[in-house]
């Protein structure tokens, strides 16, 4: 919700509420984790300068909105962007995103007790998918379960990170599924709509959510329609031919890949800090499914935090991936880096990267990367 309002946030701050007195003056910094309660004239002058600069440094990337993504060396990069809403859509034009890469569609479900029926969801998707005037839209079938609940599914599981959850939860539920399926196939008529199935693990899954969306199509008459898988279980990345043989496209899920590879649950904060993007086994899946997805023709996209991180852009860019989908606020400086990237640069340095095993080594060669 912050990042949706472009506000800085901090979670787990535990004891801060008995620490700050009513009328205190608070610094929020969000891009490193800190506090600062009743500043001394020095900070607060030092953090106002910052505001400024960093409002003006938005202004300068807001001039990059029509400009092409492509690196030095001529390779075009496509940008997208991730929605929660409908409403999100001033913030992706403003962004000058190509297209809506990830349209999360859990806000139809959430905080109701009834389900969201067939028209009221078709009216949310052709929202969008008219308002891209045919730019692609991206529209994942829900994702619900771990820290996601529906209203009034009572069922307790013992582990929500490994149960019913996302197309498991959608198969489980045909009737549901069949519904969402149906209002975005409607919606299709309408703009450049894309399907989108998330946490895929096996092969039965992907026939039979490709089973349900023939059904869909025929009680539509509708002929075709582009359908991805997400890549966010370490089973997935591992095992990806046999689902770039039944799905158009994929989608990296890096938030979900990081918490399952590293068995680390991301919304516990007991444990956050050992949540590791540059981990070396993230790192290896997250290259083995951009280079094996492109040697064999599937359209790869990431559509994860690692997309939106400016850190990560140039590293991203040397394995290989040439589709990022990230929130709208982090587009701008995401094309920045990339118009001032070359992959002859790039890609020895991040081969270098795969290749090392010692955490502050990694960290060393992606400052070189940054550089």
């Amino acid at each position: 919700m912050a990042r949706s309002l472009n506000i800085p946030a901090l979670v787990g701050l535990h004891h801060a509420r008995h620490m700050i007195r009513e009328g205190e003056l608070l610094i929020v910094d969000g891009s490193q984790g800190v506090l600062i309660v009743d500043p001394d004239p020095i900070v607060l002058a030092e953090y106002q300068l910052r505001q400024s600069q960093h409002e003006l440094e938005k202004k300068k990337l807001r001039r990059l909105k029509t400009t092409p993504a492509a690196t030095l060396d001529g390779a075009p990069v496509e940008l997208y962007a991730n929605i929660e809403l409908p409403q999100d859509l001033e913030g992706v034009h403003e962004a000058g995103a190509q297209g809506v890469g990830l349209f999360r569609t859990e806000f139809l479900f959430m905080n109701r007790k009834d389900l969201p029926g067939e028209d009221e969801q078709y009216e949310a998707y052709r929202e969008v998918a008219k308002a891209m005037g045919g730019k692609p839209v991206v529209i994942r079938t829900l994702d619900v379960g771990a820290d996601k609940a529906l209203s009034g599914n009572g069922a307790l599981m013992p582990n929500p990170a490994l149960g019913l959850r996302a197309i498991r939860f959608c198969l489980a539920e045909p009737q549901m599924f069949l519904t969402q399926l149906r209002a975005i196939l409607r919606a299709s008529k309408h703009g450049c709509v894309r399907i989108l199935l998330p946490m895929v693990a096996h092969v039965h899954e992907v026939e039979q959510a490709l089973a349900f969306i023939r059904q869909a199509k025929e009680q539509l008459d509708d002929k075709g329609i582009e359908v991805g898988g997400m890549i966010e279980i370490p089973a997935a990345a591992l095992a990806l031919p046999m689902f770039m043989k039944r799905l158009d496209f994929l989608s990296l899920g890096t938030n979900d890949l990081i918490q399952y590879t590293l068995a680390i649950d991301r919304t516990d904060d007991a444990v956050a800090h050992l949540y590791d993007p540059l981990h070396p086994a993230v790192l290896h899946l997250v290259a083995h499914v951009i280079q094996t997805a492109t040697r064999g023709g599937t359209p790869v996209a990431v559509c994860g935090e690692m997309a939106g991180d400016l850190a990560l852009t140039r590293l991203l860019l040397g394995f290989g991936l040439r589709n990022f989908s990230m929130h709208p606020a982090q587009l701008p400086a995401i094309k920045e880096r990339v118009l001032r990237s070359s992959l002859a640069e790039v890609q020895p340095l991040a081969q270098k990267v795969l290749r090392s095993s010692d955490a502050a080594k990694t960290r060393e060669l992606l400052a070189k990367l940054n550089a």
